[in-house]
């Protein structure tokens, strides 16, 4: 396991491969690191409000007593998986997360400090961001990976608009992660 020190250099090391690669209009590179980017952004944010295990963000909290918490909040009644694997159910969790913030009382000590973290991300932006990731970026680079060898062309001013739109919705992102990290909700509730 890498320490944080680690993490944040790698985090800087990939935007600065991004922004080469786009300079340099190797766009598809460009693509690539930014999925990643988001991947570990979204992994991120789960991994901060306790949810997933710090060996491996894939996997829910092994703490019963937040388990129990995030079943409830994600609305999960049967033993399929969490959903901590893959961007498209990351950000359908993360989603499912805010509209629970907004639309029910907590129940337990966690979920609501949980609540009054997330009213500080909580925000019209961060929903258009998370929209915009799920929504349009996602099906943008899936149609991109899946028609690279058809007949169908993409332009390159749409790869950059892709690229762009993608950057500055995960930056927006990453403000809403850091803010997350430093409440530091994993040492309230001493999730390992």
């Amino acid at each position: 396991m890498i320490s944080n020190q680690e993490k944040a250099q790698k985090y800087s090391t990939y935007i600065k491969r991004f922004q080469k690669a786009k300079e340099q209009k190797f766009y598809l590179e460009a693509m690539w690191i930014l999925y990643a980017i988001i991947e570990d952004r979204t992994s991120a944010f789960l991994y901060h409000i306790g949810f997933t295990q710090e060996e491996n963000r894939n996997k829910v909290t092994g703490r019963k007593a937040i388990k129990k918490d995030v079943r409830e909040i994600l609305d999960i009644t049967t033993q399929r998986s969490y959903g901590f694997k893959g961007l498209s159910s990351k950000l359908k969790n993360i989603k499912t997360i805010l509209e629970w913030a907004q639309n029910v009382e907590p129940t337990t000590p966690f979920q609501e400090y949980l609540k009054k973290r997330l009213s500080q991300i909580n925000t019209e932006e961060f929903w258009l961001n998370i929209n915009y990731l799920d929504n349009v970026w996602r099906d943008k680079r899936n149609m991109l990976t899946h028609t690279l060898f058809s007949c169908k062309e993409i332009s390159e001013e749409q790869l950059v608009e892709l690229l762009n739109t993608g950057f500055q919705s995960i930056r927006q992102f990453d403000q809403s992660v850091k803010v997350l990290k430093k409440v530091n909700i994993r040492k309230k509730f001493n999730i390992g």
